[in-house]
């Protein structure tokens, strides 16, 4: 499990350093088709057709559940990258999705695609945007790896 992390680690490194610049409109960032997927099998986490020259993811981290499958990710990019440009590339695929309440003044925005994923786009306390997606598949939160996601068992009196 541990080499399987690994490998996607240098995937990742791989693919963040050599995006190639083909639009100044839209920047790279991880594929939400992930979620869901078993890492046990190929999965493609950067889309590179969609990126900016100076495009930098600096972190990518994947919550796995036990059973192996991709129910959730944190991106964070480098400081250089405006999130209003990952907002628009987001946008041009999922704008139907995007959850009113949540426009321009806001510091968060979310895009909810029913029965899949919820896509949070926000700050870092340094600054940095951070995205994050969240698998909504039913059970997926319950049998993540994450203990913070775990749910919390109800008292009985």
């Amino acid at each position: 499990m541990i080499k399987k992390i690994f490998l996607i680690f240098l995937l990742i490194q791989f693919f963040a350093a050599h995006v190639i610049a083909e639009t100044k409109e839209l920047v790279s960032y991880p594929s939400p088709e992930i979620i869901g997927k078993n890492i046990n099998n190929p999965i493609l986490i950067i889309n590179k057709k969609k990126v900016l020259s100076n495009n930098v993811i600096n972190q990518i981290i994947l919550d796995i559940n036990k059973d192996g499958k991709v129910v959730g990710v944190v991106t964070i990019f480098s400081q250089n990258i405006r999130i209003e440009d990952i907002e628009n590339s987001i946008n041009a695929k999922f704008v139907k999705y995007r959850v009113k309440g949540f426009g321009a003044r806001s510091k968060v925005k979310i895009w909810k695609i029913p029965k899949k994923f919820v896509i949070q786009l926000s700050h870092t306390d340094d600054g940095n945007a951070q995205l994050i997606y969240i698998s909504l598949e039913k059970g997926s939160l319950q049998q993540s790896s994450v203990p913070s996601a775990q749910p919390k068992p109800s008292a009985t009196k």
